[in-house]
């Protein structure tokens, strides 16, 4: 795909640098020369001296015939004015990232409107990431699919589980829980029934949330949303996650050492215990019942700081704690430090776009709904409604032929959320949710032999 990106800051950067690996032709555009050399020199990718908003750069870009165009730019009032004159010129599909918290309510008129396709606010997207591990905080990760009634979940197999050393077979799921696939030593296995699991496995699971929690309880571990969380850090995505977890019933306790800050937040969090103070004191934490929360979330501006309260807060026995971290470098760190959910923003906002982009370059049809990928690459999630066409409906699956490296996980079908058996039958109209060892499905019906 031939892709424009406008703004070359580090999520800029992040986008370039892992879509042209994936071998989409980049061109980068962006005000500050120095900024450009930098790019030229470390990606393959074309470089543009200019402005965004200037009809002559993004035609020189290559605007014309453009299959997408992404403005990051600090500004999200230029970056909507890009993907619009973009948008005007020929760009087939357009991204703009728009971070102001005043803007969430008219994001959908945006996208109406302004004829943009997608709205990218990456502290949003991250706040929401966490929000889910917090409804579920055993988990490693959680994505969410079909309209949020279906999740699939990452889970390392810890020493003590039930399930280690016995077939799946042999063990007894939830009626709404299926463990689809599990990475062991790098390799990604589509599971069956005599797959054995061992400690250290990552193991990959969809179902609904209900079905979850049961089935973490069963392998023994105590499931359960979060009531109490602690976050550190008054920045706009601790806003966010703040927000959310307020309607999720959690109760918040915010620490913030900018006492300006502070006031601005109460005003704002008004249900919310704002604290101002310096949340890596070990005697701020203490004092304020650190050892009583379900989650702890480091959210300031220093990788070094999240990481080593987010190390104390487990030390202290807080079950889940969640770093905000940019570093590539010290994401694998803390995951050699036992921190299983790590958080960066920008990896997030990466992370949306590339599966935006997969979603493009994989399909033409609306059926696609979703597509997700997992295991680092090694897997895909893929949500579809069932077309009337297909060739797939109206039959039990036991008599249908389906490619090698795939498996149907979740059926919905109006408020029924199944895990399919031979008998099941799909219908136009359902949602249907597969896990593949990437196969390329282009249409639906590439499910089948």
């Amino acid at each position: 795909m031939d892709i424009l990106i406008v703004g070359s800051g580090k999520t800029g950067f992040a986008l370039a640098k892992e879509l042209s690996k994936q071998n989409h032709n980049i061109c980068v555009v962006d005000l500050r020369q120095d900024v450009l050399e930098s790019s030229s020199n470390m990606l393959d990718v074309n470089c543009i001296n200019g402005s965004g908003i200037n009809m002559g750069t993004l035609k020189e870009a290559g605007a014309q015939t453009a299959d997408l165009i992404i403005a990051t730019t600090g500004n999200d009032e230029l970056n909507v004015i890009i993907c619009v004159i973009a948008k005007g010129l020929g760009t087939s599909n357009s991204v703009a990232r728009i971070r102001n918290p005043e803007y969430l309510d008219e994001v959908e008129l945006f996208k109406k409107a302004l004829v943009l396709d997608r709205v990218l606010n990456p502290e949003l997207e991250a706040a929401s990431e966490i929000s889910r591990l917090l409804s579920l905080p055993v988990a490693n990760k959680v994505d969410a699919f079909a309209n949020e009634r279906v999740e699939i979940v990452e889970y390392t197999v810890e020493k003590g589980d039930l399930l280690v050393g016995r077939p799946l077979s042999k063990l007894s799921f939830p009626a709404n829980v299926l463990l689809c696939g599990a990475e062991r030593k790098g390799e990604l296995i589509i599971t069956k029934g005599d797959y054995i699991c061992e400690v250290g496995d990552n193991i990959y699971l969809a179902g609904t949330l209900v079905g979850l929690n049961n089935f973490f309880k069963i392998i023994g571990h105590t499931s359960h949303k979060a009531k109490n969380i602690m976050i550190i850090g008054g920045s706009r995505m601790a806003v966010y996650l703040a927000r959310m977890a307020r309607r999720m019933g959690i109760n918040v306790r915010m620490i913030e050492r900018n006492p300006i800050r502070c006031e601005a937040l109460a005003k704002s969090l008004d249900d919310c215990l704002i604290i101002c103070g310096d949340g890596t004191e070990e005697e701020m934490l203490l004092s304020e019942d650190l050892e009583k929360m379900d989650a702890f979330i480091a959210l300031t501006d220093s990788d070094e700081e999240n990481l080593l309260s987010s190390l104390y807060a487990k030390k202290r026995g807080v079950p889940k704690a969640i770093p905000k971290i940019n570093r590539q470098n010290y994401l694998e760190l803390a995951a050699e430090l036992g921190i299983e959910s790590i958080i960066s923003p920008r990896y997030v906002a990466c992370d949306h776009i590339l599966r935006y982009v997969q979603a493009l370059r994989n399909t033409t049809s609306s059926a696609m709904q979703k597509l997700y990928s997992l295991a680092n690459g090694k897997a895909e999630a893929v949500e579809f409604t069932v077309p009337g066409n297909s060739k797939a409906t109206g039959k039990p699956l036991e008599h249908l032929k389906f490619k090698p490296d795939l498996l149907i996980a979740t059926l919905v079908h109006g408020k029924d959320v199944i895990i399919p058996t031979g008998k099941q039958v799909m219908r136009p109209g359902d949602q249907v949710l597969i896990f593949s060892k990437k196969v390329v499905l282009h249409e639906f019906d590439d499910i089948l032999l």
